[in-house]
């Protein structure tokens, strides 16, 4: 069985969705058309690879069904850093595991190119493990309207509270929420990020 990991980062225009992907991996742009891989470094110091794209996926213009086709069909590398003996970086096919780390708007005025809630609907029926999702900004209210939840504030650098979307609170994903990342500079949302994330 497939090990299906994605990293979500969902939030309006201009909030620093990219600009925190591209500080997490040390990538430029990467599309869906490129092939970019990266290594990551948990807290607890397990090094994993993944495959970071910089672009929301409507702005690409990815269907949902067209990202989920890709990720499938995607050729996945493990590359090991370099032992003391041996400098060269060797890459081995390991497509049994499959982690993505990519960004969403929230609300996309093309229904060709739907809202996040729509893609993350796709991913859990295909049975992906969703590891965190991060909202920068403010829910729209046209979106997921009021009475919306007050959830309880699980971490000192960002809030879990109802600035998030009502579908992302119900859903049981883990989730935080970064509602002023607009004002922020774009290495303290990635940092908060990265905390959240429990990366290094």
């Amino acid at each position: 069985m497939a090990m299906k990991r994605a990293w979500v980062i969902i939030g309006g225009k201009n909030v620093k969705k990219s600009t925190v992907i591209r500080a997490l991996t040390g990538t430029g742009n990467a599309s869906i058309r490129s092939n970019r891989l990266c290594q990551i470094e948990r807290a607890d110091g397990l090094i994993f690879s993944l495959v970071p794209y910089t672009s929301a996926m409507q702005e690409q213009e990815v269907t949902p069904q067209e990202m989920l086709d890709h990720f499938k069909k995607r050729d996945f590398f493990v590359i090991p850093k370099p032992s003391q003996k041996n400098d060269e970086q060797v890459g081995f096919n390991f497509p049994q595991v499959r982690n993505f780390l990519f960004c969403l708007h929230n609300v996309s005025k093309n229904k060709k190119f739907p809202d996040a809630i729509e893609y993350i609907k796709l991913l859990l029926t295909d049975d992906w493990n969703i590891e965190a999702i991060i909202f920068l900004g403010k829910d729209e209210p046209n979106v997921s309207g009021k009475g919306r939840p007050k959830v309880p504030d699980d971490d000192a650098l960002i809030a879990t509270d109802n600035d998030a979307p009502s579908w992302l609170q119900y859903s049981g994903i883990r989730y935080a929420s970064i509602p002023n990342a607009q004002e922020l500079p774009g290495s303290v949302v990635a940092y908060k990020v990265r905390d959240y994330f429990q990366w290094r």
